[in-house]
């Protein structure tokens, strides 16, 4: 499985079209419930969710540097001239949700240096990265200083109601 997982790794590196990274994502998913059900190993299932939160960032990546359609038919937007606009890939062409586009830009947003300590966190405290902790992440450190400090990677967010005294 380890050995999988590792070419699953290079090919992830490797790919170069939103298929190809969708189908490694996908993979990897479906490895990481195979090991959950099979208790093969809490590393095994650390590594096939890393691979597959990597695979996600990718897709936001490449969906970022793709021109996407701004409005199409039926949708609230449209271009400036009234008509919708008829430039761009649509997501449902490329066989994703605007959730999972929504969700993989927000991950390839993420800085390259608090990504990959997160990652390497999750994996030394044999923890498993999940897209929310990721984005949290992010999102408080995005927060003005004094609202909800990061001490290292962890989020450690203070408590901030006053405490009251029970009468």
């Amino acid at each position: 499985d380890l050995v999988l997982l590792t070419k699953a790794q290079r090919a992830l590196a490797e790919a170069s079209t939103i298929d190809d990274v969708r189908d490694l994502r996908d993979q990897a998913a479906a490895v990481k419930t195979y090991l959950q059900k099979a208790r093969l190993g809490k590393h095994l299932i650390i590594e096939a969710a890393t691979l597959r939160i990597r695979a996600e960032r990718r897709l936001g990546q490449m969906l970022q540097e793709m021109p996407l359609a701004n409005s199409v038919p039926g949708n609230q937007h449209s271009a400036p001239n009234g008509e919708p606009a008829a430039f761009g890939v649509l997501l449902k062409d490329l066989g994703i949700s605007k959730n999972e586009s929504s969700r993989g830009q927000r991950i390839a947003d993420v800085p390259d240096a608090m990504f990959e300590q997160y990652l390497a966190d999750c994996e030394r405290t044999e923890r498993e990265p999940t897209f929310a902790r990721l984005l949290r992440l992010a999102r408080a450190d995005a927060k003005p200083s004094g609202q909800h400090p990061i001490e290292g990677h962890a989020l450690a967010v203070r408590e901030t109601a006053p405490h009251f005294e029970s009468a």
